[in-house]
């Protein structure tokens, strides 16, 4: 069965490179393509319908000063993880033999693991080093760990169907034991999160930007980005201060000194743009 699916995973990359071709990955070379401004018009819902049906899923990153984006299937450097048995955390619901998506952290005394079946389920569990001694530290769904001179966060959330909820958590040891408690409740489900130049929070939610102040004041930067379709999956920050969010489709743009808050939908060239036929 695995190696099935392995296969299945590079005929999928074959077909989006045989469709799209080869791209640079540096985004500031990259096209902007207008969308529609005309919400719920004919053109507007095909042009999200057709980003919805797409093939490309982009992850965005920093790299020095410059911002990079990549094809999910060409993310070649992997999150570190624990080298033991991770069973112990995985949910017991969903379809038998199913496994979560997982997020890892390394800490002093171990690790933090997130797991996250969207509606089936989802927990926050500490291992330590050697994978011996674990517990669970809490139900939330992390979508992203992140450390800062501030300590340790995680935004989290579930966004299935009409549902949409989350917040950005903080992890703190307390008597020894690793606890998650409430940064900030946010109005959506938070998917991905980076620090401003200004040493506060930027977080992509399900459609929603927001900049979140380490005293907890939330901004709102974009009320409505209308991308929860696309599903957002990472966020990077230029030392100036623009806002890159990777989903799929497209990488999203946004300038903080922009007072229309005009959102840039970038690719690497047009023929990576799904059209309906």
């Amino acid at each position: 069965m695995k190696t099935q699916l392995v296969w299945l995973a590079l005929f999928a990359v074959l077909a989006v490179r045989a469709i799209a071709g080869d791209y640079s990955s540096d985004v500031a070379r990259w096209i902007t393509v207008e969308r529609p401004s005309a919400r719920f018009s004919r053109e507007y819902e095909t042009f999200m319908h057709s980003a919805n049906f797409s093939k490309s899923a982009w992850v965005a990153s920093r790299e020095g000063k410059h911002i990079v984006a990549r094809l999910t299937a060409d993310v070649k450097r992997k999150p570190e993880q624990p080298p033991f048995d991770l069973t112990a955390g995985e949910p017991k619901f969903g379809d038998p033999g199913m496994e979560a998506d997982k997020r890892f952290l390394c800490v002093e005394d171990g690790w933090l693991v997130g797991y996250n079946a969207g509606e089936f389920g989802a927990s926050l569990w500490w291992y330590s080093t050697d994978g011996k001694a674990h517990y669970k530290i809490s139900d939330h769904q992390v979508n992203q760990f992140i450390t800062t001179q501030h300590g340790i966060f995680a935004v989290e959330g579930l966004a299935h169907m009409c549902i949409t909820q989350g917040s950005m958590i903080q992890l703190i040891q307390n008597g020894g034991r690793w606890t998650a408690k409430t940064f900030a409740a946010l109005p959506e489900s938070a998917e991905a999160i980076a620090v401003l130049p200004d040493d506060t929070f930027v977080v992509v939610t399900t459609n929603m930007l927001l900049r979140i102040t380490p005293d907890r004041d939330i901004c709102i930067l974009v009320s409505n980005g209308d991308w929860g379709a696309l599903y957002p999956n990472s966020i990077a920050v230029t030392p100036s201060g623009r806002i890159y969010i990777g989903m799929r489709q497209f990488v999203v743009a946004h300038d903080l000194s922009d007072k229309d808050k005009k959102l840039q939908f970038l690719l690497p060239n047009k023929s990576f743009l799904n059209v309906e036929k």
